[in-house]
């Protein structure tokens, strides 16, 4: 799902991953971890909390 979908919305990436049943791995802890805390079920969120280089 990575490739093309840099770009897009933050909601449209969460939408995507819950409803196909991926895992979103991301370094925007803080945005995703709101969207995420919103669904009644997801696969999961793996967020880093690192500055990227």
């Amino acid at each position: 799902m990575c490739a093309g979908w840099a770009s897009a919305k933050d909601h449209m990436v969460t939408r995507r991953a819950v409803d196909d049943g991926y895992v979103l791995v991301t370094h925007n802890t803080t945005d995703f971890r709101g969207l995420y805390r919103r669904e009644e079920l997801h696969v999961g969120l793996v967020a880093f909390n690192t500055a990227l280089a």
